[in-house]
């Protein structure tokens, strides 16, 4: 009996849904975020009331992933690999304003946005392991919060530090 190996193709969604932290329907607020991800091909969309109204990101053939918001809507935080290295983004809830925060050879991911949006806490292995960092919403203030031999991954940003 001959045994044949078939390809196959393996598909990925990943959906990330926020609840606006105010009930103000005059601020301006996500209903959610999605990443959808197949064969590199990731994209954001930010769904607004209204279809013609939403907005998304531009399409990264190399991947863009790990998308947060905080803030009503204001404020977006994610992982791509846009540049060839796995970078730490911004943007705001419109998806206007992308701005790359970290531009080092080592592997930045996993941000989280501190529920205030002024503070966001990412993974990297800029020692040779996964360590937490925090910064600035502008990316100042760069400060590294754990120095383990293991890896210290999926950070957690809460009560607006």
């Amino acid at each position: 009996m001959r045994r044949v190996a078939l390809p196959f193709i393996v598909l990925t969604l990943l959906t990330f849904t926020v609840v606006p932290t105010s009930a103000q329907p005059s601020e301006p607020s996500l209903a959610a975020i999605k990443s959808a991800h197949w064969q590199a091909r990731v994209e954001l969309a930010i769904p607004a009331p209204s279809p013609a109204d939403t907005a998304r990101l531009p399409f990264e053939r190399a991947g863009t992933q790990a998308a947060q918001n905080v803030a009503a809507g204001t404020r977006i935080v994610f992982q791509s690999f846009r540049n060839g290295n796995w970078e730490i983004y911004r943007a705001n809830g419109d998806g206007s304003g992308v701005l790359r925060l970290t531009a080092t050879p080592a592997t930045d991911i996993e941000p989280r946005l501190s529920r205030n949006g002024q503070k966001i806490v990412f993974a990297s292995n800029r020692t040779g392991n996964f360590d937490l960092y925090v910064m600035n919403w502008d990316g100042s203030g760069l400060q590294q919060l754990t120095n383990t031999s293991s890896d210290g991954r999926a950070p957690h940003a809460d009560r607006g530090r």
